[in-house]
């Protein structure tokens, strides 16, 4: 039996109505599969697009896109998992640690035959956890009742939509959460209906909430799709079950908290009371998607430059999915984060839109699986003309968007956005000497390790964010703040972040006290090493963020 096309064990009152074509083969029926000169099995297909999917993804993926700071922290405390610690830095709790221990149990195989982990071999684990996901993608369509064919455009609408390839690229732990949301969802709607697979389903939000901690909420969308489609006389156990592996995993976060007196704050040591203030009050608000020039429109701009399908039909179509009962729980999931997104003043990372887009497709094609089951239901006359209006409909948002998207693949499939963080790597190779001290973004960080550089953070490869950020620990290991540094690697990272003396003094004042001696790439690219100079300012701040622009 295929795990991918599970047989209805029994009848679903509250869930999808079986079809003659997914009825099981009965004994003496003529088999529809197999066999030379036989149609595929959906086995077949489901494979077919999956490793499209990992084609794509995986096809210049060295290139493409440029090295992002996150990407850099992800892996060097992935890295820190083989050191005994939890990051390369002090841990401060501003995540649960699961997702890195996930990337540190893929990427400590290579590292058997000498290939030390990286950004570009943690890419690789990324692309794993998409096909996973474009998988998991198609069984949570088929469960809810989906047709195989619009099962399937679930799945590549989503796998291979510009925006996820973009990314589903970068080493994010909200990447690392998609399959452990999207399996959730796909157990306890299962029309199995077994115990296990609410409890499963229990485990794999956990383990969600512990990757990345928006994944909270999915919550209410699980639970909707649990209540509608467990067998209603053990209901109440499913959601006992669910609730309570649910949090048996996650109340290990704050047990192991609570051991080490980091639960709450006090003085001189962190606390996840600390973290969760910085993460929901102490950060500034992003503004609004609507208020042309704020972070949030900035962010939403950049969503709609390389998909506008998903990000804005998935949310329509979310919304018809509340009046639908099969494909309710989709429905709740995207209109919760569309609220989220939309709450005025909150702080909107760029990565947010990952973990709508997998239920963005689903509801999209579920709608549209909807409409083709009304239109073939009517009378001849009404059956012809809406079908004529659904191809209509299809050839329109092929003309909005096909072309955008070709664009955007193509870009994905050719760029080197990655070309000047290579050079600038090479450069420090060949002409700094390894006790030299770099402050950059933390994507430079593992790179320069495996080159030669010291870990300890401080006499090496420096986390241009901790020249500030640890005062205590600065303090400690360079007694002479910035005039310690030597070297300054800026990228986009640090030239974005609107560096000023009285936010950042420590890094800002090495950036004023230092000179260009190498440049590599342009505006969006631009990577810029500049040596640290002990004596009068050697430039402005603003100039250097204008050369940027």
């Amino acid at each position: 039996m295929s795990l991918l096309e599970g047989r209805h064990l029994a009848p679903v009152p509250t869930g999808p109505v079986a079809r003659p074509s997914d009825a099981p083969e009965t004994p003496g029926s003529p088999r529809r599969r197999g066999g030379l000169g036989r149609r595929p099995g959906p086995a077949v297909w489901v494979g077919l697009a999956a490793a499209l999917v990992a084609l794509v993804h995986v096809a210049n993926l060295n290139g493409w896109p440029a090295y992002f700071d996150d990407e850099g922290t992800y892996v060097a405390q992935a890295w820190a998992v083989y050191q005994g610690d939890l990051a390369h830095y002090t841990y401060w709790y501003d995540h649960p640690p699961a997702g890195w221990l996930q990337l540190a149990s893929f990427l400590g195989l290579p590292t058997l035959v000498g290939v030390e982990p990286s950004i570009t071999a943690a890419r690789y684990v990324m692309v794993l956890y998409t096909v996973v996901t474009a998988l998991l993608v198609y069984r949570l369509s088929r469960n809810l009742g989906l047709r195989r064919g619009f099962s399937l455009g679930a799945m590549l609408l989503w796998g291979l939509s510009p925006l996820v390839v973009f990314e589903g690229r970068q080493v994010m732990l909200d990447n690392l959460t998609l399959p452990w949301v999207v399996g959730a969802m796909a157990l306890v709607t299962s029309p199995r209906r077994n115990l296990w697979q609410y409890v499963g389903g229990g485990v794999c939000f956990g383990v969600a909430v512990l990757t990345k901690e928006t994944a909270v909420l999915a919550a209410p969308a699980l639970l909707v799709g649990l209540w509608a489609y467990a067998y209603r006389p053990t209901r109440a156990f499913g959601v006992v079950g669910a609730l309570m592996a649910s949090g048996l995993v996650i109340g290990l976060y704050p047990l192991y908290a609570l051991l080490k007196l980091e639960l709450f704050a006090g003085p001189d040591h962190v606390s996840v009371q600390d973290a969760v203030l910085f993460q929901l009050v102490d950060r500034g608000g992003s503004g609004n998607f609507w208020q042309v020039g704020s972070d949030a429109y900035t962010v939403l701009d950049s969503w709609l430059f390389y998909d506008e399908l998903l990000p804005i039909g998935g949310v329509v179509a979310g919304l018809v999915c509340l009046a639908v009962p099969r494909l309710r729980c989709v429905g709740v999931l995207v209109t919760t984060m569309a609220v989220v997104a939309l709450r005025p003043g909150g702080y909107m990372p760029v990565m947010y839109v990952i973990g709508v887009l997998p239920f963005a497709a689903v509801a999209i094609a579920g709608i549209a699986d909807r409409a083709t089951t009304a239109v073939a239901s009517r009378g001849p006359r009404l059956r012809l003309a809406g079908r004529a209006g659904l191809v209509a409909a299809l050839l329109a948002v092929v003309a909005w968007t096909g072309p955008t998207h070709a664009d955007r693949i193509e870009l994905a499939l050719t760029d080197e956005g990655t070309e000047p963080y290579d050079s600038a790597v090479a450069w420090m190779d060949a002409n700094l000497e390894r006790d030299t001290r770099i402050a950059a973004s933390d994507s430079y960080w593992s790179t320069l390790v495996n080159l030669g550089w010291s870990s300890d953070g401080w006499s090496g490869p420096i986390w241009a964010y901790k020249l500030d950020g640890d005062p205590i620990a600065r303090r400690a290991n360079l007694p002479d703040g910035w005039r310690s540094v030597d070297y300054l690697v800026l990228d986009r990272t640090i030239l974005d972040s609107r560096l000023t003396l009285e936010s950042k003094p420590q890094l800002s004042r090495a950036i004023r006290h230092s000179e260009p001696v190498a440049e590599w790439g342009e505006r969006s690219t631009l990577v810029q090493i500049r040596r640290v100079v002990d004596g009068p300012a050697q430039t402005k701040l603003y100039d250097v963020w204008r050369r940027a622009q």
